[in-house]
């Protein structure tokens, strides 16, 4: 048998090869001769009639594959030809891509292979037939993308922590499920010293950025910004090479994880845009002026450099002025907005001719009414100019893609942004959703469907659902047992866990509809308690719209335990297998976190009514301790494994480890953290019901400018302690311990019970 690539084809046709001779040995453990010339025996042939010799004059003899896939489309066929003798298979994609989305969808198809992004299920068998295979796909949406954002904290969860064998592998995993679209907006990297190579050095590779801040401002470099540099050239690279699509970030690109260098800023000295909100305010998080040639020249030679040093000029990317009001006059602030679409896109088009451009969502869907989208529209070109919507799954009923016109009137792309940075538990409402999608798949003018969460990898079944729906509809009544028997087998205790979950996953969904959800206290509320205004600034009508919405509480947490419950009896087994111990964690600390915030919300309900329950208040503690245990059971949620996981892949910077605290433990990345959660939260949940009791009682609870101090003491001693030494203190969750938490919450569901009535 012989694998058949073709000899002048890009170097995709070269991959496709190589990832068949790959899995064909995964499988069997035989490996299969790569050639470019036809021998004797069975044959693999790679590439269609367009780009492979013998598939052209097969094709040309009428023995040939005649399905439609059409030149320089995502569709693909893998066909069985029996001939003089001899089984030859056609693996025939429209391009490069495809043809390796043919290869992945036939051991799919023929050997039961399953491709998640922590791993593949590769079955075993002595041989592989290639006789009597017939596959044909064609995808439901022309663009099927990814994000990656520039918050950081955990390994997994943060694309910027990655090294090149993370970013390989997630690139494979990519093509397996037949995406070709990826956005690295993980931070400029080393663009302006290649840019502007007169005014901005190499910063110093150990020591803290001039640029940085606090919070995740605090951008202090990790490795060298040479050595990132290198990463993001090979990176994309292995992208390139394997045909996949990465938008060209141009125009007025300065944002938090952008800034602007000081040395660029002392060389150059450019004003600003004029702007009435309060984020990015210092001089390295402001728009330079682009209403002066000389700013936008500058924008687009950062751009110019990427193309020429990384990128391609295939296709472009837009925030224009995003998180930003340039006037509170509306008419005012518009022309602003509108004025920098204008320049942006003109600039385009002058150096890139019919390059088209994705215009992002994200300032419409906040500071733009439906009005003034469609206005916009009606200055931009459908030919070139496309309408990314990454918060198409919002249920706002006033500001959404169907409130600006899109659907069947303007090219847009349907996006699911799923959750926001410190929100990496389980979520979706897939019901809810798939309405959506299913909209967006009957639009003629929707282009595409993306998933742009501001982290990676926090939800295995929005992964698996989002990969899926790019091809076809996905029917969100079969989907958790679908995806349960291709990751776990036949798992029955792991599909019931997911299936007790179910319930809870539309809880915490992204959304602006405040009705549809019981978290309105705050998303990250048990990270961050102290952080907000205390009881006596909450008025009773918001405190009695929260109890109307929560008097299903004592029922969310029953479906908590039960989650718990069915886990506690496959949790000290599940050490063997990786999706297993992996999931597990997903799982138990999604029912955990669901169980907290509904317990502490309870408990702030009662304090205002001047009602205290000890036991309540200890149930909660200990949830908190377990949800500890759950983190601590897993290196996915450390921060210490994190720190040296960065240190194999390049030396890190000393100074680093301060920032990566930052980073994490501020208002608004707070997330699922071991070190994070003991070293902190634990402390300051502690002080905050201490507050609440004493509320409760009506007595003198603390100031809210003592509760700050107290969180700011809280806050210092734990950047004082070292994640190594945190680290030691990590105690993993057994069986038993989930089984008595489960307990512990049915306890305080009939608690609840028994004072309501």
């Amino acid at each position: 048998m012989q694998i058949i690539k073709p000899q002048n084809a890009s170097a995709a046709y070269t991959a496709a090869a190589q990832a068949f001779q790959d899995m064909y040995e995964q499988v069997t453990g035989v490996q299969i001769p790569i050639e470019t010339q036809a021998g004797q025996g069975d044959l693999i042939v790679i590439g269609s009639d367009a780009v492979n010799a013998f598939a052209r004059q097969a094709f040309l003899e009428g023995w040939a594959p005649q399905y439609p896939v059409a030149p320089g489309s995502d569709s693909y066929a893998v066909e069985s030809v029996h001939r003089q003798g001899r089984d030859i298979l056609f693996v025939w994609g429209g391009r490069g891509r495809s043809t390796l989305y043919a290869v992945y969808a036939f051991f799919a198809k023929q050997a039961g292979c399953r491709y998640f992004w922590d791993g593949d299920v590769i079955p075993h068998c002595d041989a592989l037939s290639i006789a009597g295979v017939h596959l044909f796909a064609k995808p439901d949406f022309a663009l099927r993308g990814l994000r990656y954002f520039a918050h950081r904290g955990l390994h997994r969860f943060q694309a910027e922590h990655w090294g090149l064998r993370d970013w390989k592998r997630e690139i494979d995993w990519m093509l397996k499920r037949g995406l070709n679209l990826f956005m690295m907006r993980i931070g400029s990297d080393d663009l302006f010293q290649r840019a502007f190579p007169d005014a901005v050095e190499y910063p110093d590779a150990a020591g803290i950025l001039p640029e940085a801040g606090d919070g995740y401002d605090d951008r202090t470099l990790f490795w060298p910004l040479q050595y990132r540099g290198w990463l993001q050239k090979r990176v994309l690279e292995y992208a390139f090479e394997r045909d996949l699509l990465q938008p060209e970030d141009c125009g007025t690109i300065t944002h938090w994880y952008t800034r602007t260098p000081w040395q660029f800023l002392e060389k150059y000295n450019p004003d600003f845009m004029p702007q009435t909100t309060d984020v990015y305010r210092q001089p390295t998080g402001l728009v330079w002026d682009i209403r002066r040639d000389e700013n936008m020249d500058r924008y687009f030679q950062l751009t110019r450099t990427h193309v020429q040093q990384y990128g391609q000029p295939r296709l472009f990317h837009t925030i224009g002025l995003a998180e930003r009001m340039c006037a509170q006059d509306r008419e005012e602030n518009m022309r602003y907005k509108k004025m920098a679409y204008h320049r942006i896109l003109s600039r385009v088009e002058q150096e890139w001719p019919g390059a088209p451009v994705l215009i992002a969502s994200w300032d419409f869907a906040m500071h733009w009414m439906p009005d003034e989208v469609q206005a916009l529209l009606q200055e931009l070109d459908p030919a070139r100019h496309v309408i990314l919507d990454y918060t198409a799954d919002t249920v706002d009923p006033e500001n959404n893609f169907e409130t600006w016109g899109l659907r069947g009137r303007y090219p847009w792309i349907f996006g699911i942004f799923h959750a926001f940075e410190p929100n990496s538990e389980l979520r979706g409402d897939y019901p809810a959703l798939s309405k959506r999608i299913e909209a967006a798949r009957s639009d003629p003018m929707c282009k595409g469907l993306v998933f742009w969460p501001e982290l990676s990898h926090s939800d295995p079944l929005m992964l698996e659902y989002f990969v899926r729906s790019g091809w076809q509809s996905v029917a969100p009544e079969r989907l958790i047992d679908e995806f349960c028997t291709a990751r776990y087998g036949e798992n029955e205790p792991m599909r019931r866990a997911w299936k007790a979950l179910e319930p809870l996953l539309p809880l915490h969904v992204w959304t602006l509809d405040r009705e549809a959800a019981i978290e309105d206290i705050h998303q990250e509320y048990f990270f961050d308690v102290l952080g907000y205004a205390p009881l006596r600034c909450w008025t009773a009508e918001k405190l009695e719209e929260w109890a109307r919405r929560t008097q299903d509480a004592d029922a969310v947490v029953m479906q908590c335990a039960q989650v718990l419950r069915i886990l506690s009896d496959v949790w000290d087994s599940a050490a063997r297998s990786e999706f297993l111990r992996r999931d597990r964690a997903d799982l138990a600390r999604t029912a955990l976190g669901r169980a907290l915030q509904t317990m502490l919300l309870k408990q702030i309900l009662a304090a205002a009514r001047g009602q205290w329950n000890e036991t309540l208040c200890q149930i909660y503690k200990e949830t908190l301790l377990l949800l500890c245990g759950v983190l601590d059971s897993h290196e996915d949620y450390s921060q210490y494994e994190t720190l040296k996981e960065l240190g194999r892949e390049c030396p890190v910077n000393p100074y680093f480890e301060p920032a990566l605290k930052h980073n994490l433990a501020n208002g608004y990345c707070r997330g699922y953290a071991s070190e994070f959660l003991r070293g902190l939260c634990i402390a300051e949940n502690d002080a905050y019901l201490q507050w609440l009791k004493r509320s409760a009682a009506q007595q003198s609870p603390a100031s809210q400018k003592e509760l700050a101090a107290q969180k700011q003491r809280l806050y210092q001693a734990y950047m004082e302690k070292p994640l190594q030494m945190l680290a030691r203190e990590r105690q993993a969750c057994s069986g038993a311990r989930l089984l008595c938490g489960a307990q512990q919450l049915e306890e305080a569901a009939m608690l609840w019970k028994e004072v309501q009535t």
